[in-house]
């Protein structure tokens, strides 16, 4: 999509001017049925990725096919309101300034703000988690996950009845495009230690 001139800008798309055809690719949403309107966000929200897969495209057939409703105008409205909620998200703009922003772009049509802001509240974390994941995995692995499970050592060839728990901690981090992971086994002093540094590093709630 490419800006025109015009007399205003969107404080989602950090004040420029909107394209000339966002207002009406984001009307053909009034031409859908109501239900299939409330329920939008079933199509946009696996959308708002930065490419979309085979399931995401047959996601959105079953869409049209289940409320009969075309595919040029699912297609544009998912396309005009990827492009505006994308950009609010990167620029953490509010739900109050987007809705002024489709105030702007849909003056007479109230509808289209209220099924758009029903779920960018959510997009907007879902977004600006994928743009932070985005930015640390530039810069070395970066920790997505963590799972462990209590274990009791009975016994060893270095000593007899040693009774000793252990944490088996397996850690999961991405490194580039890669998921790798790695399990540690933590005895209990270590375990506080980690329990500490966790409270030390998190902010007061």
């Amino acid at each position: 999509m490419t800006a025109t001139k015009a007399p205003f800008g969107l404080r989602a798309l950090g004040g420029a001017a909107p394209p000339p055809e966002l207002g009406e690719d984001l009307r053909r949403l009034l031409r859908m049925p109501i239900e299939a309107q409330s329920k939008l966000w079933q199509a946009l929200g696996p959308c708002l990725a930065d490419e979309l897969t085979q399931d995401t495209e047959k996601l959105l057939d079953v869409f049209t096919a289940a409320y009969r409703i075309s595919g040029d105008d699912l297609a544009r409205v998912i396309k005009a309101s990827r492009f505006l909620i994308q950009s609010a998200a990167k620029l953490d703009v509010s739900a109050e300034e987007l809705g002024a922003d489709l105030e702007v772009v849909c003056p007479d049509a109230p509808r289209i703000r209220e099924v758009l802001l029903a779920g960018y509240a959510p997009a907007k974390a879902q977004i600006r988690r994928a743009l932070a994941t985005a930015a640390l995995v530039e810069h070395g692995n970066l920790l997505v996950h963590a799972a462990w499970r209590l274990d009791t050592i009975e016994g060893a060839a270095q000593g007899a009845e040693l009774r000793v728990s252990v944490a088996m901690l397996t850690l999961h981090y991405k490194e580039g495009t890669e998921m790798r992971r790695v399990t540690l086994q933590v005895l209990p002093d270590m375990m506080g230690k980690l329990r500490e540094i966790c409270e030390q590093a998190l902010p007061p709630a």
